[in-house]
């Protein structure tokens, strides 16, 4: 299966992530709307 990453935020800063839960992390919803993110988008974080 093929993933495409569709935005991308340069030199951002990870507001949340919680460690229990794996694939969990919290943006803020102005960096995700400029980006074009939608709620629950599977991202890549480097």
């Amino acid at each position: 299966m093929k993933f495409v990453l569709s935005s991308k935020i340069f030199k951002a800063t990870a507001t949340h992530a919680d460690l229990q839960c794996q694939g969990s992390i919290t943006i803020y919803m102005d960096l995700c709307d400029k980006a074009g993110f939608w709620t629950g988008e599977k991202v890549l974080v480097v």
